[in-house]
């Protein structure tokens, strides 16, 4: 599958420029995926791995890399990509391109015929709208400037991140030209981070962007694999979390603090239709499940919050567990004579928990959630 442009949360986006402004010397390793990596890279970047199991954005990335290093300026590169000249104004859609040029000899010069022959069919083929800035292909729709995360359409954001200006964007040729680059082939969830050739004096920057999510990856299958295998100093950030492994940690927001912040729920009751004891019965459910197999069944990455009502500590704590990352945060009311019982192991590696003071609740929060603003008032 060919990404003409990052797909990439807001959030996912900040923490990448965050990283970028940092410069804190480390090995960057991140999945290939549009490309959204490249803003996160700095003078602080030791080495740059990028890892995807599709072979088809290993070649987008080498097609993209050779495009960047060819070009003169950040100016240039958006002709490369376009096939127009542009005015460099980043705030106008409707002024950004001028006028059509033709670049097949340069390209074919430039470009070694399988990465010619793609661009002919990616790049080369996009029928280029000059009035909004935008190009299309087939089912595909390219913006050059802003952030549209709606179906089939990809963004290259000029005028921000790594492509602000001229300066930021000769930066990142730089350091293209001069890190230590490799590029692997697999599956994240498979690789011993361990054994990977990187040096151990700096740290890692680990950059799983959506990857985690159920749709491509299953019960957080590529956060446990790395906590398992990789050495050292390492900095986890994908779509929803975004944290340092070996750092102190924050603590899990209790139940009520959750509860406060009013978040849309979805609802499982295991402990039939009575009404929901307080203060549960405050929470607003979208929608309501009475069987541990529709929640399984759910492919979504990330859901606000799941509110579990009673069943067997045992089965809960392993569907919570399984249920990694679809929820950010999961509240659970074990009944009242249940025992005692264990965290499994790979509930702990997941969520952070927290017992409520006041009342038989429990609250399982996303390890490493990203602070979000809090939600409108219904």
């Amino acid at each position: 599958m060919f990404y003409l442009g990052l797909r990439s949360s807001a959030a996912y986006l900040a923490a990448l420029d965050d990283i970028r402004a940092r410069a804190e010397s480390a090995h960057v390793l991140t999945v290939a995926g549009g490309g959204a990596f490249l803003h996160a890279l700095s003078a602080g970047t030791r080495s740059l791995t990028v890892v995807d199991a599709d072979p088809d954005a290993l070649e987008h990335w080498a097609l993209v890399r050779t495009l960047l290093l060819a070009a003169d300026s950040l100016r240039d590169f958006v002709r490369l990509l376009s096939g127009f000249e542009t005015s460099g104004d980043f705030g106008d859609p409707a002024r950004f391109f001028t006028r059509p040029v033709d670049l097949s000899a340069r390209l074919a010069g430039t470009l070694e015929p399988r990465l010619y022959d793609l661009y002919r069919r990616t790049y080369g083929a996009l029928a280029i709208d000059p009035a909004c800035a935008v190009g299309r292909r087939s089912e595909a729709t390219v913006r050059f400037l802003g952030f549209d995360l709606g179906r089939d359409t990809f963004c290259w954001r000029f005028g921000e991140g790594a492509w602000r200006d001229e300066a930021s964007f000769a930066a990142l040729q730089d350091v293209l030209r001069h890190v230590p680059q490799r590029t692997l082939a697999g599956r994240l969830e498979k690789i011993d981070y361990g054994r990977l050739p990187l040096g151990r004096s700096e740290p890692l920057i680990f950059l799983a962007s959506n990857c985690e999510s159920p749709l491509f990856t299953g019960q957080d299958r590529i956060f446990r694999r790395v906590l398992d295998t990789a050495d050292g100093e390492l900095r986890y950030v994908s779509w929803h979390r975004d944290l340092r492994l070996g750092a102190p940690a924050a603590g899990a927001p209790t139940p009520e603090s959750i509860l406060a912040r009013r978040f849309p729920a979805r609802l499982l009751r295991l402990a039939g239709d009575r009404p929901l004891p307080a203060p549960l019965d405050e929470i607003h459910a979208e929608r309501s499940h009475s069987t541990v197999a529709e929640l399984l069944a759910i492919i979504e990455y990330g859901a606000p919050l799941l509110v579990i009502d009673g069943g067997r500590p045992r089965p809960v704590l392993r569907t919570i567990a399984a249920l990694a990352p679809t929820f950010k945060r999961i509240l659970w009311r074990p009944p009242r004579r249940c025992g005692s019982w264990r965290f499994p192991a790979r509930l702990r590696t997941s969520y952070d928990s927290a017992e409520s003071e006041h009342s038989a609740l429990w609250s399982f929060t996303l390890r490493g959630l990203r602070d979000e603003p809090r939600p409108a008032a219904p």
